[in-house]
């Protein structure tokens, strides 16, 4: 975030999180909910790609992809 600023971004544009709850326990998933929370004011958009749901109501917009006989099923 600070080199966004410091290279004349107001705001980072974008901050993907790939597997960011995978091995987390109820502690660290806390500390990592908190953490979106913080990050949600600072940057315009947060992708996360996950297999865990247990976050889906937090989100604003979701993007599901499901593989099924060999062919992947994108659902918005």
């Amino acid at each position: 975030l600070e080199a966004a600023r410091a290279h004349g971004y107001p705001q980072l544009p974008s901050f993907l999180c790939d597997e960011l709850l995978d091995a987390q326990d109820s502690a660290g998933r806390e500390a990592i909910g908190k953490f979106l929370l913080w990050l949600r004011e600072r940057v315009g958009r947060i992708v996360v790609i996950s297999h865990d749901a247990s976050f889906l109501d937090a989100v604003d917009y979701q993007v599901r992809l499901e593989k099924l006989d060999g062919q992947t099923r994108v659902e918005a």
